[in-house]
């Protein structure tokens, strides 16, 4: 017990744990919005670089495609004129 004067405080653990019960509980509930938070931001980062790559990918595969059917094309042609021989 502490006594300042007209007015006597009493701190035993459980007063102490009252008082920081409420601060306790804000900061766990900020930190797991927090954490929300960071998840969402870090899945939205990921599916911006996801649909990125997606799109070079499909680029790269729409050229490689037009590649192979200019090689079958003249390859075709090779063939035609070795059996016209």
């Amino acid at each position: 017990m502490m006594d300042f004067g007209a007015v006597s405080v009493d701190m035993n653990p459980l007063t102490s744990f009252m008082m920081i019960f409420p601060l306790l509980t804000l900061v766990l509930t900020l930190a797991f919005y927090g954490f929300i938070v960071y998840v969402l931001v870090s899945l939205l980062r990921f599916m911006k670089q996801k649909t990125e790559s997606d799109r070079e990918r499909n680029a790269k595969l729409g050229e490689l495609i037009s590649l192979l059917r200019e090689t079958n094309v003249g390859r075709l042609k090779n063939e035609q004129v070795d059996e016209n021989r």
